[in-house]
């Protein structure tokens, strides 16, 4: 049987670019397994490696989703330089890895001294790449060596029955506000307590009371009904209308020696309180 010389230049045509980019993002994947490898002193596995778009004309970029070999459930993304060729001899990268660590760990902590799964804590730490290079060590660790180089933002969810919240509107309107009653200084105070860390310049903590209609959705994904973007205007909402009932924040947990002090330190900028009539929840 004859094979037409025309199909066989087409099929090569076709398959060498193919073949020349599987070969490129398999080195990429080889080269930012080393970088983390250096990086963090252990093993890493890199997958997804390809191009990504750019928008805002900061030049080519390849990203891969990587993880350590000792917990493949803490996924983070690695993004590779690539204005300057795959092949570039000194490259960039961007990756979270040991931030997401120290925030997973901590996160497993606040879950044990709140006895609740739905928390989230976003940690920031300001200290030089050095000092760090080639190992990993634990968020317990980092407090202690970046004593007062870090900072602490923890989200915490509680559920309420929307009938009872609106019998007790004025109470949640009082925590936006300031104007807390003396059993809800001391209950705050109590949270507050638990939550202190000297090792941190600044520890905030957001409350949020979450409509128990919607218990199941928050339990599957509490990273993102703690942190989604709420609003009076609902079109700049990032979650379902209703779902979140109540908002307030407090600043600077350190600073907060007695209950009294609890209200001094509510940002008053921050608060949220959703109105609706009891139909719109049936």
């Amino acid at each position: 049987m004859k094979i037409n010389k025309k199909i066989i230049v087409i099929a090569v045509m076709i398959l060498l670019p193919w073949l020349w980019h599987t070969v490129r993002m398999m080195s990429v994947k080889y080269w930012m397994e080393d970088y983390l490898k250096k990086e963090y002193g252990k093993e890493f596995v890199v997958n997804r490696v390809g191009y990504i778009p750019s928008y805002y004309g900061d030049g080519l970029k390849i990203k891969g989703i990587a993880h350590p070999k000792d917990d493949p459930s803490l996924k983070f993304d690695i993004i590779r330089d690539a204005s300057g060729g795959v092949f570039e001899e000194y490259p960039t990268y961007g990756e979270s890895y040991i931030r997401d660590l120290w925030e997973k760990q901590k996160r497993e902590e606040l879950k044990i001294v709140l006895k609740s799964d739905i928390v989230w804590a976003g940690i920031n730490a300001f200290y030089k790449e050095e000092e760090l290079y080639g190992r990993t060590i634990s968020v317990k660790e980092a407090e202690q060596q970046f004593n007062n180089k870090m900072e602490l933002f923890i989200s915490y969810g509680l559920f309420v029955n929307f009938q009872d919240y609106v019998k007790r509107l004025d109470e949640f309107e009082n925590l936006i506000n300031g104007k807390l009653s003396n059993e809800q200084t001391k209950s705050l105070f109590r949270i507050i307590r638990k939550l202190k860390n000297n090792n941190y310049t600044l520890i905030s903590l957001q409350i949020r009371y979450f409509n128990d209609k919607y218990k199941a959705d928050v339990r599957k994904k509490p990273v993102r009904y703690l942190n989604g973007k709420i609003s009076y205007y609902e079109r700049l909402s990032e979650l379902e209308k209703g779902t979140v009932l109540c908002r307030f924040r407090i600043k600077d947990l350190n600073h907060i020696n007695r209950p009294e002090d609890v209200k001094r330190f509510i940002d008053l900028e921050a608060g949220y309180l959703y109105h609706a009539d009891l139909k719109d929840q049936n």
